[in-house]
Order: structure tokens, then C-alpha cells, then sequence
């Protein structure tokens, strides 16, 4: 025999949408992969491009050959060529190289496992902001129905005072 209740059906509000989810995490997976890396305190950004500072050409070739041999490879694009700013007692040369793959592929891990926790946190977020709001609004309708009861009762009892003094003034 087949049960007739029905089972409540879930709301479709601020539960994960998988194809949303991808499309942050896709974006965020691209904003990685063209980002430099930034360590500067209050800015830090995670990104597969590595920029260093070097004073002196001999350890900026040092260090370029190092890092190349560490897994690091020359990225492609003309802002981020080597870049030399001469001074008076060294030169400063700036190198931007991609970070090794197993690095970056770390790194792209855990940049889609952030999103997606910041994106459930999110959806709880305003769910719960959700329920509150319900909440008060049901609270605040339960107190209006009740004040319109009380007014009505209010209303029925004097209407019931009136008339007894009324017939004992013999008014009517």
C-alpha cells in the first residue's frame, strides 16, 4: 500500500550550485595563472608568476640559472621581460618567472578548495541572514495578529459594558 503524506520538499535556496561553483573556481584557477605572486602584508595575492628583485647583473644570472634548474620557466608576454633599472653603485634587475608545475599545481589546489569553502560560508551566510529575517517578520506578524485580537476583545468588552449600563439606566 502506497503512504499518501508527503514529504516536505526542500527548498532549492542557498544550496551549492555545482555549475556556479565551477565557474568561480575556473575564474579564480585563471586569475591564479596570470597573477604574480605578491607577499606584501595587508596585499598578498597567490599567483603562478614569481617576481624577483636582484641587485647586480652576475647574481640576477645566478639566480636565473638556479631557479631554471629548480623547475621555473621564462613566462611569455612583454611585461614580463627582465627589466634592469641602472644605478650609480649597482643595478637592480627584476625577473619574472613561472613557478615550477608541481608548485603551481598545489598551489591551484588549494585556491579551488578557498573558493569553494568561502562559497559555502557564503551560502550559510545568507541563509542564516535568511531565517533571521524570517523570523522576526513571522514575530512580528504573530504581535500585529495579537493586537488586533486584544483590540477586538477590547472592543467586544466594552461594546458588553455599554449595554448592561445602558439597561440599567433603562435606556433601551
Amino acid at each position: 500500500m502506497l503512504s499518501t503524506t508527503k514529504e516536505p520538499k526542500q527548498s532549492q535556496l542557498f544550496q551549492p550550485d555545482p555549475k556556479h561553483l565551477a565557474t568561480l573556481q575556473e575564474f579564480a584557477t585563471t586569475t591564479y595563472n596570470l597573477s604574480v605572486e605578491c607577499n606584501i602584508q595587508g596585499k598578498e595575492t597567490k599567483g603562478a608568476i614569481r617576481s624577483f628583485e636582484i641587485n647586480g647583473l652576475q647574481e640576477a644570472l645566478d639566480l636565473y640559472v638556479a631557479l631554471i634548474g629548480e623547475g621555473y620557466s621564462p613566462v611569455e608576454g612583454i611585461q614580463y621581460a627582465p627589466s634592469c633599472l641602472m644605478g650609480p653603485v649597482t643595478d637592480h634587475i627584476l625577473l619574472h618567472l613561472k613557478k615550477p608545475q608541481a608548485l603551481i599545481e598545489a598551489e591551484v589546489a588549494e585556491v579551488i578548495a578557498e573558493v569553494e569553502a568561502n562559497y559555502l560560508t557564503g551560502l550559510e551566510t545568507e541563509r542564516q541572514a535568511e531565517i533571521t529575517r524570517q523570523v522576526q517578520f513571522q514575530v512580528e506578524a504573530a504581535k500585529r495578529k495579537a493586537e488586533v485580537e486584544r483590540l477586538a476583545k477590547e472592543i467586544e468588552v466594552e461594546a458588553a459594558i455599554r449595554a448592561e449600563v445602558e439597561a440599567a439606566l433603562g435606556v433601551r
